[in-house]
């Protein structure tokens, strides 16, 4: 049951939150006076994501630090240069 619950309040925050994003109206300014574009974008994808679906890859600013370490360990040409690699500057 509680469960279901938190799946619910999930799916309303992502509801309310690409209600913010697509929709040219202005919410009412008493409860949703904190809720921009930056915070409904975010609490649209983690809402999503704690659903089950995915949509970090279409906001690379957004996904996890794990993700962005596994990137920048294989380099900017995707070869496997690691930390203990000497750094050459030219």
């Amino acid at each position: 049951m509680k469960k279901i619950l938190i799946k619910a309040f999930a799916l309303f925050i992502a509801l309310l939150s690409a209600w913010v994003l697509f929709t040219p109206f202005d919410l009412p300014p008493f409860p949703f006076f904190f809720i921009d574009e930056a915070i409904a974008l975010v609490l649209l994808t983690k809402s999503l994501g704690y659903l089950g679906i995915d949509i970090s890859r279409w906001v690379p600013f957004l996904k996890s630090r794990h993700q962005n370490k596994q990137r920048s360990a294989q380099g900017s040409f995707g070869s496997s240069a690691t930390a203990k690699d000497p750094i050459i500057d030219v």
